[in-house]
């Protein structure tokens, strides 16, 4: 869990580009969090990459990364909506 905090800092802080955002999440463990949909959020990143105008980027991708860890931390608890 600490990596994924890590990586949505990291590339907030602009340490990390999109593309290593896009790398790290096809790799990276996910706790409590199906294969399915990890692999959402990468096609989503991908898709933030060559379909977005760079000055939105980050926000988008921003936000798929707190979609991801809300996942992570609610395992589907309904709270968590």
């Amino acid at each position: 869990m600490d990596e994924l905090f890590e990586l949505y800092h990291r590339y907030k802080d602009g340490i990390y580009s999109i593309s290593d955002v896009e790398r790290i999440v096809s790799y990276m463990p996910v706790p409590n969090v199906d294969d399915k949909f990890l692999k959402d959020v990468e096609n989503q990143i991908e898709m933030i990459r060559f379909l977005t105008e760079e000055s939105e980027q980050k926000q988008k991708v921003l936000s798929v990364l707190y979609e991801l860890i809300k996942k992570a931390i609610c395992r589907n608890d309904i709270n968590c909506e």
